[in-house]
């Protein structure tokens, strides 16, 4: 939300309605590779930025707010 209360949609790319659990070093290679392709760095959830953090991305990564 902007400073106006404005909301921004972009990149839908991250749009899920599957579960993702990052357990072990084989997921995040699989999900790494995944999100790379089809989203963009400056638009990613912060779970999906970094992996090793082992966060649960669903549908709740595609709603995050960026105060930047």
């Amino acid at each position: 939300m902007s400073t106006k209360g404005e909301f921004k949609l972009c990149d839908f790319g991250s749009a899920t309605t599957n579960v993702i659990k990052i357990t072990n070093f084989k997921d995040i290679g699989i999900y790494e590779e995944e999100i790379q392709r089809f989203t963009t760095l400056a638009y990613r959830a912060p779970e999906m930025c970094d992996l090793y953090l082992k966060k649960t991305i669903n549908e709740k990564s595609d709603i995050w707010v960026d105060f930047f």
